[in-house]
């Protein structure tokens, strides 16, 4: 495990890359995916122009993170992930695992 965050969200090491996971909220609720990406407004502009419907325009977060969230037609919604800077989780409320 890379970090976690209360007891609701952790980040595991896999390979070069890394998988967070998630609890669930509810019965019904749609899938949530999180995906590493190198260019979070370029994929953003892309989906745009494809229809996408998006949730969250790209951001900055303290964790180092810049995000964007889409919904897919299915109704799952997909956080595309690029890393800004490399914070310690210590310095945005997680632990370091």
């Amino acid at each position: 495990m890379r970090w976690r965050a209360g007891g609701h969200r952790a980040q595991l090491a896999v390979g070069d890359g890394a998988v967070a996971i998630t609890e669930q909220r509810g019965a019904g609720r749609p899938a949530e995916v999180m995906v590493r990406v190198d260019d979070v407004d370029g994929h953003h502009e892309r989906a745009l122009e494809r229809g996408a419907q998006i949730l969250q325009a790209p951001a900055d977060y303290p964790y180092g993170e810049r995000q964007c969230t889409v919904v897919d037609p299915g109704g799952n919604h997909w956080t595309f992930s690029e890393t800004i800077a490399d914070v310690a989780p210590e310095e945005w409320g997680g632990t370091s695992a």
